[in-house]
Order: C-alpha cells, then sequence, then structure tokens
C-alpha cells in the first residue's frame, strides 16, 4: 500500500502554485461529449480521478491528447453510450457522463458511482431530473435509461451540485429550454456553464438558485479551469497547522471566503497580494462553531482539513457536518495522534492539546486523507499515512509541493 511518510515540527515558509480544480474539470471532461468539434481544457490537473475520465472518454470513442497541462478532447467518433461498472466504480465523477450521453446518445447507463465512502450519496435526484426530461428505465436491463429529452421544470429537493451539472448537460441536449430551481451554486458549476457558453450554448442564472438551459449542442471550445479551493483551503489550513508565513498563488479568494474567515477567526493573518494569499499563521485560537453548508456556506470538503489545523487550537471548536452523513472517518486518525475529539454523531468537538505525536494512520478518503497530511505537519515526530491512493485522487504533486515550503513529506 502506498503512504506518504511525514515527519512533522517544521514550520512552512514559501510559495505554492494552486492546481486547477479538480472538482470543475471532471463534469467539463464530461461535458466534451457533447461537442460536435474537438475541445480542448487548459490548467487540467494530473490526478488519478482525470485518468479515469479519460479513460470513460476512450472506451466511449472518443480521442484524447494530453500535452503538458492542456488536454484536448476530439468527441466525432464517440458511438458508445455504456460504461462498465470497473470504471464507474473509481470515481465518483463518473456519473455526469449519464447527462452528457443520454443528450447526445439517448441512451445511457447510470449506475451507483465509486469514489469516497462518506455516507449515503444517492443517484436519485440524477435519475428524477433525467426522467423529468424524458428518459426512462429499460426494465430488462438495470441501469439502462433511454429516450428524447424534451427541456422541463426540474425542482431540486436540495442543491445537489452533482445532479446539477448532470441535468445541465443533459438540458444543452433537450429540446426547448430545461429550468432547474433548487439548483446548488457553487464556482465549479459556472465553470461548465462558461465552458459550455464558450463553444455556443444559451445558459443563464449560474451562480444562482434558477438556471435556465436553452437546448443546443456546443460546436468548439477552449477554456482555462478555474484555481481549485479545495487545494487552495488546503494548503491554507497546512499553513495553520503547522504555522509559518506560505504564499498560495493562483487562487480565487471570493471562491474561499467561508474558509479564509473561520482561519482569520482563528488568529491567521490573511492577505491577498499580487494575485496570491499569504497566511501568517502561529498559535491559534478557536474560531468557535463551524458548520458545513451548500456555497456559499462552509464547504463539507474543508470540514477535515480545518479540523486537522485547528487539534491544538486554544479552546474548544464545534463542527457540525451537515452535508454527508459520514465524514468524520479522520477523527480516529486525530485521535490516535493526541487529538482530544468527542464526537456525538455528526458533530464533532474539538478541545485543543498541546502536542500531537507522530503515529501510523489511514487515509479512508480523499479530504481525510489530507487533513491527516495537515495534522502530520504539527506532530512531534514521524507519521506514516497509508492509503495514499485516496489523495492521489484530488491533489497533484502533494508530496512535492508541500517539500517546497519546507514540509519533510515523501511518498513512499
Amino acid at each position: 500500500m502506498q503512504s506518504l511518510l511525514v515527519d512533522g515540527g517544521k514550520r512552512l515558509s514559501g510559495e505554492v502554485w494552486i492546481s486547477g480544480s479538480k472538482n470543475a474539470v471532471l463534469p467539463m471532461l464530461a461535458a466534451t461529449v457533447l461537442f460536435q468539434e474537438p475541445c480542448c481544457i487548459q490548467s487540467c490537473p494530473n490526478l488519478t480521478d482525470v485518468d479515469a475520465a479519460v479513460e470513460i472518454l476512450t472506451h466511449l470513442g472518443a480521442r484524447v491528447e494530453r500535452n503538458d497541462d492542456c488536454l484536448c478532447v476530439d468527441p466525432r467518433p464517440i458511438w458508445r453510450w455504456d460504461i462498465p461498472d470497473e470504471l464507474m466504480n473509481r470515481m465518483r465523477g463518473s456519473v455526469f457522463f449519464a447527462g452528457s450521453l443520454m443528450a447526445r446518445m439517448g441512451k445511457c447507463r447510470l449506475t451507483q458511482p465509486g469514489g469516497c465512502s462518506l455516507g449515503k450519496r444517492p443517484v436519485n435526484f440524477h435519475i428524477d431530473g433525467l426522467t423529468a426530461l424524458g428518459a426512462s428505465p429499460d426494465n430488462d436491463n438495470e441501469g439502462v435509461f433511454s429516450g428524447h429529452l424534451v427541456g422541463t421544470e426540474i425542482v431540486l429537493p436540495y442543491p445537489s451540485v452533482g445532479a446539477t451539472e448532470n441535468l445541465i448537460l443533459a438540458g444543452v441536449g433537450a429540446d426547448g429550454v430545461t429550468t432547474i430551481h433548487n439548483a446548488a451554486r457553487e464556482p465549479e458549476i459556472s465553470c461548465l456553464c462558461d465552458f459550455l457558453r464558450a463553444g455556443g450554448c444559451r445558459i443563464s442564472g449560474d451562480g444562482t438558485a434558477c438556471i435556465r438551459v436553452d437546448g443546443g449542442l456546443p460546436v468548439s471550445s477552449q477554456m482555462q479551469v478555474i484555481p481549485d479551493r479545495m487545494e487552495a483551503a488546503t494548503f491554507a489550513c497546512a499553513a495553520a497547522s503547522a504555522g509559518g508565513d506560505v504564499l498560495l498563488c493562483h487562487v480565487e479568494p471570493g471562491h474561499l471566503s467561508s474558509v479564509l474567515d473561520v482561519l482569520q477567526r482563528a488568529g491567521c493573518d490573511i492577505v491577498y497580494v499580487d494575485g496570491c494569499l499569504r497566511i501568517q499563521a502561529g498559535d491559534l485560537i478557536s474560531p468557535g462553531s463551524i458548520t458545513t453548508a451548500p456555497y456559499p456556506g462552509f464547504p463539507t470538503d474543508a470540514q477535515a482539513p480545518m479540523m486537522a489545523a485547528l487539534l491544538r487550537a486554544k479552546g474548544t471548536t464545534m463542527i457540525d457536518e451537515t452535508v454527508f452523513s459520514d465524514r468524520l472517518n479522520h477523527i480516529t486518525g486525530f485521535q490516535a495522534m493526541g487529538a482530544h475529539i468527542e464526537r456525538n454523531g455528526n458533530c464533532a468537538c474539538i478541545h485543543g492539546v498541546d502536542h500531537l505525536h507522530g503515529r501510523t494512520v489511514t487515509a479512508q478518503d480523499l479530504r481525510g486523507g489530507a487533513a491527516l497530511t495537515v495534522a502530520a505537519l504539527a506532530a512531534q515526530g514521524k507519521t506514516t499515512i497509508l492509503g495514499l491512493r485516496h489523495i492521489l485522487r484530488g491533489y497533484e504533486d502533494f508530496a512535492l509541493k508541500l517539500r517546497s515550503l519546507g514540509a519533510d513529506v515523501h511518498q513512499a
């Protein structure tokens, strides 16, 4: 099993370049199925989840080429609509291909996708939305849907990011107008819409709770992915945990406002200078209570790294995880390292301790693995983090970037 080896206790200093957003590029790659001509995505991160998306596109028949951080897709040869279970199970983002395949091929196979085990992550919002647009299940083949899509009004029971993006993709291939109410408002959704608009699609309302999609397939597009706000949040939390003076370059501060607010309440000095966020951290204090929520609230993806940063903060911090039912598994690893945490369901009460100690711990999901690394940076002695494959799904050159800041982190 691959692992990260961290020798903690070293303050961080220097600057790090934030990669393109994983959560933005995956639906963009699914969107390439809709294009009538080749399209290119710039600042595409080198991640195992991206590799899985490329394998799906290749399986469908697309031609894909990568040149450094630019990934170009020629979707014209696509002829398949099915995705094997092995590829579906490798990442959560495989679900996005359902909307784009229904839009282009009139048929798709939608099964429970893989990714991190964070509790119940049903695809019923996706299925209900596609059904409202005209997709019908094949009673003889489980998970197979087919039909001619026609625009309609869809009200999401919850502002699901994935369902919003999937229904945008399906709406592009539907006749007429699709309106999505109670839509998610995350920046990654606007990035997807910008990509489609660059190809000629007519989409409005992204960034609000009501998105309108006028049917019509895009022609060609070339666009740069937005910076990864979750990677930026993780490195900001790493600076807070270990202490030091860190510059995060290639960031959008507005996308991080809720995370930066918590770090400032905890005692970090944060300024935006020449396109970079400068984070200076020393001894931390409790920022009080944190509750995860859909954007623009505090992101669930930043909950674990933030908890790691606050393990030594003076006082008591309360964290309430409201988005996923099982996203506190990292607490066990923190406790093994000496953290004082009381858990009650999806709520955690963190009592700051003076010291953390290096241990062998196991990453059980993407953000939890990154969080264990954040905690290990502040721990005394050496920490071995097993389950590196989870971290590699969402962080490009993670160990290398941390070493550039002075951390003693190596991949084994």
